[in-house]
């Protein structure tokens, strides 16, 4: 037996073969119209939670702190995004049953606009934690996350309407996050923790200088700001003393090939011109202070800046 009868054959038993593997992975239609309606209505309740107390602006449940409610929903947003994800590779393929189901479609689409909800709650969250205490380069990492989030959930509906491939979805996530890791290495988000963190301090007791001092020279200019800027003469003096710090270290590492850079560089010449006329620091030199900034002997042990505990 051959010629182009068999080899016909063959292919078609290849595609029945691809079909038949291909429908041993769908869902019913019933079974995902019920587990789909579930969904919804466990996350329509946490929505509902979330537009009481977070976007009416209502006090916090007693017992649960402003920490507490943002880390919880960072946890929920990273289940959401992976019932989100694996409805829409595994159960929801194009040409399956249930993606050809009015009802289903349009289930998933309502759990997907839910997910969507509780990825800007989860934002919201966040944006009311970094003005209640500060930024860090971690709550960057959290905000990104959640965008990248938000866009795989777009993906999602894009994927669904489309009729596009698992493979399509995969591949595009992957671009998503590819391009936020990439945004991740040219971006000092150190250094823009640091100015955020200066410029948004609704006073000297709620800026976090030993936080500023372990970001290293990425705090550098936002450290000679706040010395320059109109704060109280201790802030000013801790400021000057920690900016003398980083400076020195990175002049030093800026002498020889090993440690020199292109932002060192700058960095150090933008903090030579800031600093061009300034008075030095007075008081105790900057090797005898704290992370804080503050002389030694009177830092206070356990505490951030100026007495103010960290969350």
């Amino acid at each position: 037996m051959s010629g182009p009868r068999y080899a016909t054959r063959t292919v078609r038993m290849s595609e029945r073969m691809r079909l038949s593997r291909g429908a041993a992975f769908d869902m019913p239609v019933t079974a995902m119209l019920l587990t789909l309606g579930v969904f919804n209505a466990v996350f329509m309740v946490e929505n509902t939670l979330d537009l009481v107390f977070l976007w009416s602006g209502a006090a916090l449940p007693a017992g649960v702190t402003l920490a507490d409610y943002a880390h919880r929903g960072a946890y929920t947003l990273i289940l959401t995004a992976l019932l989100a994800g694996g409805f829409c590779a595994f159960a929801l393929r194009p040409g399956s049953p249930a993606a050809a189901n009015g009802g289903v479609r349009a289930l998933l689409l309502a759990f997907v606009a839910q997910n969507i909800l509780l990825v800007a709650s989860s934002m919201l969250r966040l944006v009311d934690y970094i003005a209640a205490y500060s930024l860090t380069v971690m709550r960057i990492a959290a905000l990104a996350w959640m965008i990248s989030v938000a866009i795989g959930l777009v993906l999602i509906c894009w994927r669904l309407m489309a009729g596009r491939s698992a493979g399509w979805l995969i591949n595009a996530n992957a671009l998503v996050l590819m391009g936020m890791l990439s945004l991740f290495g040219i971006v000092d988000a150190g250094a823009f923790a640091a100015a955020w963190n200066v410029r948004h301090a609704r006073n000297e007791n709620t800026l976090d200088l030993c936080y500023l001092e372990s970001l290293g020279t990425s705090s550098l200019i936002p450290l000679i700001q706040l010395r320059n800027a109109p704060v109280d003469l201790v802030t000013r003096d801790r400021a000057a003393a920690l900016s003398e710090r980083i400076r020195a270290d990175l002049r030093a590492s800026q002498s020889h090939w090993q440690g020199w850079s292109v932002t060192g560089a700058r960095r150090l010449e933008k903090s030579d011109r800031m600093l061009r006329g300034a008075p030095k620091s007075p008081g105790p030199r900057w090797d005898g202070r704290a992370c804080d900034g503050a002389p030694i002997a009177s830092a206070t042990r356990g505490e951030g800046l100026t007495g103010v505990k960290k969350p």
